[in-house]
């Protein structure tokens, strides 16, 4: 191949190269110049724990492009000032409606959770009671009763199993079921769906002795 066919196929890449080089500005210019719809949605100022009430403070808004906007997400203020969060919340983190519910709405909710010939009746637990605290709305536990009767050295102690598959409404103030990324939640009592004889009982074994929860296995056997 001599000098001259040499140097015409240098200049044709050149200008291949270059004519490609334009092309990719002029597409890129063009993706640059699409308007992205924007969406405001409303955002966490700090870290909201659960059953905390929000203030203005507490939140602001946010554009984000609307693709990226979940359907649940909160878009104005007002909406949640003054409401309880139901989980906890990040700061930035985008409030989402069934993350923030009004006193009265919780209350509601409760009472439509109970099945009909039933009680919800609430118990006080310390962390050891209620193991460690990782019983949780929706769970199933039993109930076991300890009574210590005699002085001692002569103490007698008797401890049974006085309820078995009795199902958690909430630990605390929350009734939500615990998603994969909240944070484990302190509480000091937990509402128990009783049948009304059920429910006198354990009031009565609270004044008579000491009560402990134990958690049964979402896991179904086969």
């Amino acid at each position: 191949m001599n000098s001259r066919i040499l140097v015409i196929l240098a200049i044709l890449m050149g200008l291949i190269t270059t004519v490609i080089f334009v092309f990719s500005l002029s597409e890129s210019s063009k993706e640059d110049s699409i308007d992205v719809a924007m969406k405001r949605v409303v955002v966490a100022t700090k870290e909201i724990q659960v059953n905390e009430q929000l203030t203005s403070e507490m939140v602001t808004t946010k554009e984000l492009p609307e693709a990226q906007v979940h359907d649940s997400s909160v878009t104005d203020v007002n909406f949640v000032v003054g409401k309880m969060a139901t989980a906890q919340m990040e700061p930035g983190e985008v409030i989402l409606t069934h993350r923030v519910q009004s006193k009265e709405e919780e209350a509601a909710v409760l009472s439509k959770k109970i099945a009909p010939g039933k009680r919800g009746v609430s118990i006080g637990v310390n962390i050891v009671q209620s193991v460690s605290n990782l019983v949780e709305a929706e769970d199933t536990i039993d109930v076991i009763h300890t009574l210590v009767t005699g002085n001692k050295p002569n103490e007698i102690i008797e401890t049974k199993t006085i309820f078995k598959d009795i199902r958690v409404l909430a630990i605390g103030q929350k009734m939500t079921v615990r998603e994969e990324n909240d944070e484990l939640v302190e509480y000091a009592a937990v509402t128990l769906e009783m049948t009304e004889e059920q429910a006198e009982k354990i009031v009565n074994a609270m004044t008579t002795g000491s009560l402990h929860l134990t958690l049964h296995s979402k896991i179904v056997s086969e």
